[in-house]
């Protein structure tokens, strides 16, 4: 059976969290419904912040994009 994008979304995001990787949205403004968001990604205890903002209909895609690309950085090869 060929693994698809959503087998591979959900590897990326085992092998992260297992490996002190975590990506959450964070809300630009606060209050009850934020407009929009930035993604920060901690890694080890060490925050980045996404340049670019996203609608919250954005973010799951988002956030699995960047699972994807840390996994594929430094998960096995």
């Amino acid at each position: 059976m060929e693994p698809n994008e959503n087998d591979v979304g959900f590897k990326a995001f085992y092998w992260c969290i297992h490996n002190g990787i975590k990506i959450y949205p964070t809300p630009i403004a606060r209050g009850p419904k934020p407009g929009a968001w930035y993604i920060t990604i901690n890694v080890n205890g060490k925050e980045y912040k996404s340049p670019d903002q996203y609608l919250k209909s954005d973010l799951d895609e988002k956030m699995t994009e960047y699972y994807i690309y840390y996994y594929d950085k430094y998960g096995p090869k």
